[in-house]
């Protein structure tokens, strides 16, 4: 009966303390334009919607080149 009672109170407190898994998907867009005439130039554009912090400090996102 001991081991029982035992067993119980160790699972109560698991479920308690217990986090639930938290997952996120987001979405990134880029372009990329190869070029005849300068075919050193490898770099993508950036196609993803602003948002986020970006979307409520414009400001601070531009100065830093942030998207």
């Amino acid at each position: 009966m001991m081991a029982f009672t035992l067993r119980l109170w160790a699972g109560i407190a698991m479920l308690v303390w217990s986090q639930p898994a938290i997952a996120l998907t987001s979405t990134f867009t880029a372009t990329f334009s190869p070029s005849m005439d300068n075919p050193n130039n490898n770099s993508f554009k950036n196609t993803t919607p602003i948002s986020g912090y970006c979307a409520t400090s414009p400001s601070q996102c531009v100065a830093r080149e942030f998207r």
